[in-house]
């Protein structure tokens, strides 16, 4: 926080003892040459990610340990509210039961309380099932599956965005009663043979992820760092993408479709710029049709697959959304499918409030959603975007990492991929991560990419050399040529890989 004193130790250890020196790192920011303490005091002009490079050194050799981690404003709020015990459960229904609680406390206020919940089940994800959207201590949820056992909690959020720990709190668990369930059996209209599959190559790159002890383990003398930090650093691993059952598919793709409707090789109907289409390399296959759920005159201009089952999706305009009501072009919502194809059905839940983590101007429209195995989110937005420590560019995408595994109302931004630094590529509108980080991108104009070119209707691919704040393409190929396809003049605005 700005003018609060940040600290942020390093250790190794070697023979003889290393010392410790700055190597890079924000104007003031000093090492204590024997502890490897690090010491700085940010200003107001250091609001957004610092990164720093500390060096250890002995006569064998020396290794460096890079961390980065968010300088917020001065008079930030980062204290978060006191967990929440004991909660009382009454009115077990089928879907759900009403939970009742005794108020948490904050520095500020509380502004609400998320009901988390999870099956239980071995290797089941936590996820949100309701949100009082205010001070209440009372809640009825509503979205649970009947039959069924789950663990509960209640986790207070204050308006700062800081979400009180359920960590070491136990839960309440209720068995929902039985009642009329159905049975998800998807039943695509395209599938066959296999994806070429690329080779899984972690690349490691520089990507924000909270963690309190950051290593660093110097190659040429005996040494190993365990960092600690007053604030929250830094710094690795490479994400990996999202992945469906492998089938003939090679890329997913949803089109502006500017005339309204447009006729794709393979497929008896022109699709809408609300469906989802599905290319095997020599034709298309309807996946999802929006009509059939209610989804018309909008356009659906971002979306992820997470599985058999679901799919996450963001439209480039408020719309009023069946089971859902009103949302905004900045919120993402979850699609729960029954069938796929010419008679998709299934139901739809709000999974992502844009304006809540600080998405609220005309242009920070959500136009690229990939969710990456560890939960976090990599968006890109259709015009500049600004939220709580990071300003950038339409054509980067950003990385929103939850507070809470499977809470997306609350979390951090930070920069994921920097266009700029690879190419012109003005207006990314639509994004992928493959399962070995190499990221697929679509744009509303014509592109370059590390020398590679390429129109609004084609995707490109970007196998990475370096990702964040510096960015690096190894090299580049056009992986789909829309006009060869007959989708010259069109706008491929959202993609996915199988």
């Amino acid at each position: 926080v700005v003018g609060e004193r940040f600290t942020y130790d390093v250790d190794a250890t070697g023979v003889p003892a290393p010392t410790f020196s700055l190597v890079a790192g924000p104007n003031g920011m000093v090492v204590d040459s024997i502890t490897g303490l690090v010491g700085w005091t940010p200003g107001s002009g250091d609001v957004g990610t610092a990164t720093a490079t500390v060096r250890a050194t002995n006569s064998e050799g020396s290794d460096d340990h890079t961390f980065s981690f968010p300088v917020y404003p001065a008079g930030t709020d980062l204290e978060p509210p006191s967990q929440v015990r004991d909660v009382t459960v009454t009115n077990i229904t089928a879907h759900g039961a009403t939970l009742s609680w005794a108020p948490a406390t904050d520095n500020v206020g509380v502004a609400g309380y998320d009901i988390m919940a999870r099956k239980n089940v071995r290797g089941a994800s936590l996820f949100i099932a309701g949100d009082t959207a205010g001070p209440g201590t009372t809640y009825t949820v509503t979205t649970l599956e009947p039959s069924t056992e789950y663990e509960l909690w209640v986790a207070a959020y204050d308006a700062a965005g800081n979400v009180a720990s359920i960590s070491g709190v136990p839960p309440v668990v209720i068995t929902t009663l039985a009642g009329p369930a159905d049975t998800p059996t998807p039943s695509p209209t395209a599938t066959a043979t296999a994806l070429p599959q690329e080779s899984a190559t972690p690349t490691s790159t520089p990507t924000a992820t909270t963690t309190s002890t950051p290593t660093a383990t110097p190659t040429t003398i005996p040494a190993s760092a365990t960092p600690t930090a007053t604030a929250t650093p830094t710094a690795t691993a490479t994400p990996t993408g999202t992945s469906v059952p492998a089938s003939s598919v090679r890329v997913y793709l949803s089109l502006v479709a500017k005339e309204g409707a447009v006729f794709l090789i393979g497929l008896p109907a022109p699709v809408t710029g609300a469906d989802i289409v599905g290319f095997d390399g020599a034709r298309f296959v309807l996946l999802f049709d929006g009509s059939d759920v209610g989804v018309q005159g909008v356009n659906l201009d971002a979306f992820a697959i997470l599985d058999a089952q679901t799919i996450l999706m963001s439209f480039d305009g408020p719309y009023t959304l069946p089971g859902v009501g009103q949302v905004d072009d900045s919120d993402i919502v979850r699609f729960h499918a029954l069938a796929w194809g010419e008679d998709t059905r299934g139901s739809f839940e709000l999974f992502f409030n844009g304006s809540r983590v600080g998405l609220t101007t005309d242009s920070e429209d959500v136009d690229a959603v990939e969710r990456l195995p560890d939960g976090r989110l990599v968006i890109s937005t259709r015009g500049d975007v600004r939220v709580p420590g990071v300003r950038r560019r339409g054509e980067d995408l950003l990385l929103f990492t939850p507070q809470v595994p499977g809470n997306y109302s609350r979390g951090t931004w930070s920069v994921y991929f920097d266009a700029s630094d690879v190419g012109e590529l003005e207006g990314v509108n639509g994004a992928a991560v493959a399962p070995n980080g190499n990221i697929y991108l679509t744009t509303r104009e014509d592109f370059k990419l590390s020398g590679v070119q390429g129109r609004r209707e084609d995707v490109a691919v970007c196998t990475l050399a370096a990702l964040g704040v510096i960015t690096a393409c190894k090299d580049a190929a056009l992986f789909f040529d829309g006009s060869a396809f007959g989708l010259a003049g069109e706008d491929v605005d959202a993609i996915d890989l199988p």
